[in-house]
């Protein structure tokens, strides 16, 4: 009986061992602190970013699409226009106010 006491403490030991190797420290490695990025880089990083997708529209595009727009059957525009919300509304996940305010303009062309 004594002996085989030893042998359940043994295969608890050794199984708790290979659980702690193989669910954290031997498998994940070392942990490395990070630093969040300052706070002037995030708001120069924000200042790019805002700049390069800021790209303005000539009026004459929307002309243009006004024109194409009333050619087009009910079909095509209630097409074009649920193909232009699902743009819309992907361009506000992405916070892309440029492209937000132009498909509305779109839109708005179409009479929603």
């Amino acid at each position: 009986m004594h002996i085989l006491f030893k042998k359940i403490i043994f295969s608890l030991i050794t199984f708790t061992v290979i659980i702690v190797l193989f669910t954290g420290i031997g498998i994940c490695g070392e942990l490395v602190p990070v630093e969040p990025p300052s706070k002037f880089e995030s708001q120069s990083q924000g200042r790019e970013r805002s700049k390069s997708s800021q790209q303005t529209v000539d009026s004459s595009v929307y002309r243009d699409f006004e024109k194409k727009v009333s050619g087009l059957n009910p079909q095509e525009k209630d097409k074009l226009r649920n193909s232009i919300k699902q743009k819309r509304d992907l361009a506000i996940t992405n916070k892309s106010w440029e492209e937000v305010t132009h498909y509305k303009k779109l839109l708005d062309i179409m009479g929603k």
